[in-house]
């Protein structure tokens, strides 16, 4: 017993080292034009949905989130900050958000997969490792609702309904926490 004890200890000694010099060796490839190795893929995505599915029960969404001013803020508020990287209804990812990996998600398409509050909380928390900022620090709650509140609406959107929500000038640019 005392022997398996031993091998196991040396294996795992060979194992951290291993890991410990590939690390250092300048090896890894960190570049963003590189795709994650599928296991890595799997592991980091499928940790981000259940943690934020699980901070997210845990909030309650303002009663008015779809109201109708509420969500010209948002657009306004995710044109000036979501659009560039996300894409909206009729616009592309500007260049820095082309070259970012992993691609931030198309949300006209994946918006419907997530809850208001799981959108809210992405958008104040950030996301680890994706390029996903967190707005919290900059940006009030009310704001980070009303573009929660208006993400959802981003699959049903055509482009010149987009624009024109995203145009409102009526409205207050983002506030900020700060």
């Amino acid at each position: 017993m005392a022997r398996c004890a031993l091998v196991g200890i040396a294996l795992a000694i060979g194992v951290a080292s291993g890991g410990v010099g590939f690390v250092y060796s300048g090896r890894a490839d960190v570049s963003a034009l590189s795709p994650h190795w599928r296991a890595t893929s799997w592991a980091l995505s499928t940790a981000m949905e259940h943690a934020v599915r699980r901070r997210a029960a845990l909030l309650d969404p303002p009663d008015d989130v779809a109201d109708a001013d509420r969500l010209k803020r948002g657009a306004v508020s995710f044109d000036a900050m979501c659009s560039g990287c996300h894409g909206a209804p009729g616009v592309e990812p500007d260049a820095a958000g082309k070259g970012l990996y992993p691609a931030p998600p198309d949300l006209i398409e994946r918006a419907a997969d997530w809850s208001v509050a799981e959108l809210f909380w992405i958008t104040k928390n950030g996301v680890r490792m994706t390029g996903m900022p967190a707005f919290g620090p900059t940006h009030d709650d009310e704001t980070l609702w009303e573009i929660a509140g208006f993400v959802t609406r981003l699959p049903g959107l055509s482009p010149s309904a987009y624009r024109a929500l995203a145009a409102t000038t009526e409205v207050r640019s983002h506030r900020h926490s700060h």
